[in-house]
């Protein structure tokens, strides 16, 4: 938030809990092995796709507006809209209605589900949708279960328009074979569907 100051959004990937990947996430299992005050040498930022404020963003230095931004996240493809989402929030004078679907496997590999919480209740333009694969045995879930699905972003994302962009981070089958067969049946323009 300041010169020489950022945040980590980091979901370790421990060893032998997803059988289609036993050895689970090298680079976070070694961050989560880091002791207060070890280093680690970084670079950034290094996407193409920079958010600039006010509804304004560039994709690979070409600018782009819009006035209501929808969002489809898929687990730990929460951090590049999380950090569009504070911004805009942070911001009085950016008035951009958010509109977050973010999808995951269960209650608890949620990540950041009481910021955005938090969030929506203090910023009336971000309007947050979840989508699990598994129900919590509690029964208290208020949101939707399955994949991003026509019926959920026509719910939930807003409607196509000259004004509106989308942006995309998850899993590539979560993106190719919903995201993207969706948003096109819907109308959504394929120069205004980003993909971090």
């Amino acid at each position: 938030d300041g010169p020489g100051y950022f945040d980590l959004l980091i979901k370790v990937y421990f060893k032998n809990i997803n059988m289609r990947f036993p050895e689970g996430g090298v680079f976070s299992q070694h961050l989560d092995s880091l002791k207060i005050g070890e280093t680690v040498d970084i670079k950034g930022p290094i996407g193409s796709i920079l958010y600039t404020g006010k509804g304004n963003y560039t994709v690979d230095k070409q600018p782009f507006r819009c006035t209501k931004l929808g969002m489809i996240a898929g687990g730990t493809g929460i951090t590049p809209m999380w950090q569009v989402i504070y911004d805009i929030c942070k911001n009085p004078e950016d008035t951009t209605e958010v509109f977050l679907i973010f999808a995951n496997n269960s209650y608890e590999d949620l990540m950041l589900y009481d910021e955005l919480n938090k969030l929506e209740r203090i910023h009336p333009q971000l309007h947050v949708w979840h989508t699990i694969s598994t129900l919590p045995i509690d029964g208290t879930w208020k949101y939707s279960k399955g994949f991003v699905c026509e019926e959920m972003c026509r719910a939930h994302l807003p409607r196509p328009g000259v004004d509106v962009s989308i942006f995309l981070c998850g899993p590539a089958p979560m993106l190719k074979f919903a995201c993207y067969p969706v948003l096109e049946t819907i109308g959504h323009a394929s120069e205004r569907i980003v993909t971090f």
